[in-house]
């Protein structure tokens, strides 16, 4: 009575880890990338093995070692130069794992008590039909003894059409087993978790690479946008400094013409005559006669004024009269250009 309730559980979900075993299969089967990666493997290891003998194929738990091997900085692994090596000469082969997603859950299943399940499974139903033939039914226990020998026998039925299923995907394991496994009678998910811990390794170094990827970016851009404000500074005019196009024009064209070097076009630096100064008449004063020495006083006092006007005003024509050569000078010298490339033109 408990085998024929718990027959369709059982069943069911012994099928379902073997559809999860029979799809991890068959990814292994169609994956193309998975083969065409396998075979660079073999290439690396016959490269690494120069002076032993040629490998025609490879371990499948030796793929661990790709992450423990590590080069002379300590850094770089032998996995980092098969990824390097892959992602510039074979790229369409980095999402390899991708053609491979019943390989996670096949890894979680032992093969081992699937079979102890479906032989368990056979044993009850077994012994449930010996049971059954060994008792005599009553009269009023008939009626009750036919219904369920109906019962065994069609959980019999479906026992039977179950288990060629479980032959079937069994025969599939042993193929793939002969394939990748070191030795054939190994459980099936030995040979699934060296491939699931290959993969994990593989994704996690693509996704360190993608998030130092983005790291570089950002430290470029934050470098750049610091570099910016400073070329800008460098470009902006000191203050008190006219930019006249691309050259700087100080506010001082005299002190200016006396720094900077004649242009190559000018004409020769002409003093300029200054404008002759009048000399200034000193005013007459009195004395008051209130004090010794008053009167003296306040004509050396209307001197001194009268000289430092004077004087401001030399200075002022004499800054404009540089002002105005500078200015010709200027003018001269883009015309002889402009008459220049006339005559070449010509």
């Amino acid at each position: 009575i408990e085998l024929v309730a718990s027959f369709s559980e059982r069943v069911n979900s012994i099928k379902t880890s073997l559809g999860k075993i029979e799809k991890a299969i068959s990814d292994l089967d169609n994956s193309n990338a998975f083969k065409q990666l396998l075979q660079c493997i073999l290439a690396f290891g016959n490269f690494l093995n120069a002076k032993g003998a040629v490998a025609s194929g490879i371990l499948l738990s030796s793929l661990a070692q790709f992450e423990k091997l590590v080069g002379n900085d300590q850094k770089t692994t032998l996995l980092d130069v098969l990824i390097t090596f892959i992602q510039n000469n074979m790229p369409t082969l980095m999402n390899w794992s991708s053609e491979l997603p019943g390989i996670p859950l096949a890894a979680k299943i032992p093969w081992n008590n699937i079979k102890e399940e479906v032989a368990e499974l056979e044993k009850d139903l077994i012994q449930a039909q010996k049971n059954l033939t060994a008792v005599t039914p009553t009269k009023n226990q008939f009626d009750k003894w036919e219904d369920m020998k109906d019962k065994i026998e069609s959980i019999t039925s479906e026992f039977e059409k179950f288990k060629l299923d479980f032959d079937a995907v069994q025969q599939q394991v042993y193929k793939m087993m002969s394939k990748f496994a070191e030795v054939r009678d190994s459980p099936s998910e030995l040979v699934f978790s060296y491939i699931l811990g290959f993969m994990d390794s593989w994704d996690k170094k693509i996704r360190e690479r993608k998030i130092e990827e983005i790291k570089q970016k950002e430290k470029e851009r934050r470098l750049q946008a610091k570099m910016v404000p400073r070329a800008r500074n460098r470009t902006k005019p000191k203050s008190g400094t006219t930019i006249i196009g691309d050259k700087r024009k100080s506010p001082f064209p005299m002190l200016s013409s006396l720094l900077e070097g004649d242009d190559e076009d000018s004409e020769k630096e002409v003093t300029p005559t200054p404008t002759p100064t009048p000399t200034p008449t000193p005013t007459p004063t009195t004395s008051t006669g209130t004090g010794t020495g008053t009167g003296t006083e306040s004509s050396k006092f209307s001197k001194i004024v009268q000289n430092s006007i004077m004087n401001v005003i030399h200075l002022a024509r004499t800054a404009t009269a540089y002002t105005q050569l500078r200015e010709q000078r200027m003018k001269t010298a883009k015309e002889r250009r402009s008459l220049r490339k006339a005559m070449d033109f010509e």
